[in-house]
């Protein structure tokens, strides 16, 4: 630090320098406070003006100066007056200056070396405490701004209460997430953004915290700004005064709703490969004594010489090869396809209603067809065999004694920019699907079947329709005439991505 010395008249800053220079102590003669005062908090360890030096104009120089200092900074100006033998008018000159520049220390001369120093040193260690601080301010900025910043990057809601948990200040994280006001969320305010089921468990975990002292930590659901309500974990920890009681809460809110619904659909897909594995097996197990059975009717109705006899056997070969053509469809809707062909739909379509020619005679439901020739569509045949197998199977589950519609035409989507390709539309004539279930209907593991349903069909659907480029809705009447209609659409010239390989299977 360098003290500065503003004596222009006569040899006292000469002297003072040589003073200061003797005692170790580094200083500055300057011709005038002018290049002096902007440099107040730049390095300035002191400064020592003489009362001459000064006119109206510096003085109020001077004294913006003074104020305009960061709130660490209070440089300690030494001011030299001339020699007066009137202790009041010494007096009188002391309160004027310190009117307008504030505490300053004043000495009048002539001054002693011994008492110059010795008034330097004590203002240099003082004006290097200052420093210090200043210096602790800074770091304590950088890391304030790194926290922040940390906390910005994991998403985080970064929150303060005081000790008895409410909030009492502004939380900029807090409104940002939740599009809450100040006013909103002051003192115990924030609780009205907790979902309404969680409101209680989260109010009793908080208020047994606050008493304990303890670190508070809990799961709950916390509206967005947007409308929904997203699971978060919250963390705080009290934060101690020097008489050892809190002081403050400081906590994060974290969002992990992402995280809870990734790890959700992972076990949900786990799920589905592994019964898709089973039905797999069952099906390969059961073509071998299937073909067998199927020899040794054949030969018997061969062999056989009553009538009755052989057209028993006829109808159980007949029924036999129904089974195996179910079989094989469950190993091919199964089996994974790796390149995708041209396909003609209405042909696909016209294959499926053969298989279930036996079931909708037997429930007495009628069948009315409009399968117009289209242009093939590339696609995975038993991914999209398995699709309308679904939407088929539904149809009749849910029409009794009634009829379903199955068409297919080219058409358009005109929701997506008019993109041509194939449409099949899949109605039934049932009870129809409530208003409050659309939204679910292609959630895995949803049904409406009760036990009868896995509820993995639509999800299925759904998913195969994607990875096809298509789309499919439904529209639904529960009111008569009850019914619902499946409508797919599939685009020409997409490119299908094949379905993803199945999730190893976790240590356990």
């Amino acid at each position: 630090m360098k003290v500065h010395v503003v004596a222009p008249f006569g040899r006292d800053a000469e002297l003072i320098s040589q003073s200061l220079s003797l005692a170790g102590i580094n200083c500055e003669i300057a011709a005038g406070p002018e290049p002096v005062v902007p440099n107040l908090s730049n390095g300035t360890g002191a400064l020592i003006v003489a009362e001459e030096a000064f006119t109206p104009q510096l003085v109020q120089e001077f004294s913006t100066a003074l104020r305009s200092q960061p709130s660490w900074s209070d440089s300690p100006l030494i001011v030299l007056t001339r020699p007066r033998g009137d202790r009041t008018q010494v007096a009188r000159l002391v309160v004027n200056i310190r009117k307008h520049l504030g505490h300053t220390t004043v000495l009048e001369r002539p001054v002693r070396p011994e008492t110059l120093i010795s008034t330097v040193e004590t203002a240099l260690r003082a004006r290097e405490r200052q420093y210090q601080v200043r210096d602790m301010l800074e770091q304590l900025r950088r890391s304030e701004a790194r926290y922040r910043s940390l906390a910005t990057a994991t998403s985080s809601i970064v929150w303060a209460a005081n000790p008895d948990g409410q909030f009492t200040e502004p939380l900029q994280s807090w409104e940002s997430y939740t599009g809450q006001y100040f006013e909103q969320y002051r003192d115990f305010g924030w609780f009205t953004a907790v979902h309404p089921d969680d409101r209680d468990a989260t109010l009793e975990a908080w208020d047994k915290a606050i008493r304990a002292g303890q670190p508070f930590q809990l799961e709950y659901r916390l509206l967005r700004r947007d409308g929904q309500y997203r699971c978060v974990v919250s963390h705080a920890v009290p934060v101690y005064g020097a008489d050892g009681s809190p002081k403050e809460w400081v906590g994060t809110c974290t969002d992990v709703q992402d995280k809870k619904d990734s790890e959700a659909a992972l076990r949900k897909s786990e799920r589905l490969a592994l019964a898709g594995q089973f039905a797999a097996t069952i099906a390969h197990e059961i073509n071998n004594p299937l073909e067998a059975v199927t020899n040794l009717i054949y030969l018997m109705r061969m062999r056989s010489k009553d009538e009755d006899v052989r057209q028993y056997a006829a109808l159980a070969e007949h029924e036999l090869a129904r089974v195996a053509e179910l079989s094989g469809q469950t190993l091919r809707f199964y089996k994974r396809s790796t390149e995708a062909a041209d396909t003609e739909l209405s042909e696909l379509l016209e294959t499926l209603l053969s298989l279930f020619a036996s079931k909708l005679r037997r429930l007495n439901i009628t069948v009315e067809k409009d399968l117009g020739r289209c242009h093939p569509v590339r696609a995975f045949a038993n991914e999209l065999r398995q699709l309308f197998a679904n939407l088929i199977s539904n149809a009749i589950d849910a029409t009794p004694r009634g009829r379903i519609v199955v068409r297919c035409h080219a058409g358009h989507d005109w929701r997506s920019g008019h993109i041509a390709g194939v449409r099949i539309t899949i109605g039934d004539t049932g009870t129809g699907i409530p208003r409050n279930l659309k939204t679910a209907i292609f959630d895995p593991f949803f049904t409406t079947k009760g036990e009868a349903g896995t509820g993995l069909g639509l999800w299925v659907c759904a998913d195969v329709v994607a990875r096809h480029g298509g789309a499919i809705t439904l529209r639904s009447r529960t009111k008569p005439p009850s019914g619902t209609v499946f409508s797919v659409f599939l685009p020409y010239g997409h490119e299908p991505q094949p379905q993803p390989p199945e999730p190893a299977a976790r240590p356990r």
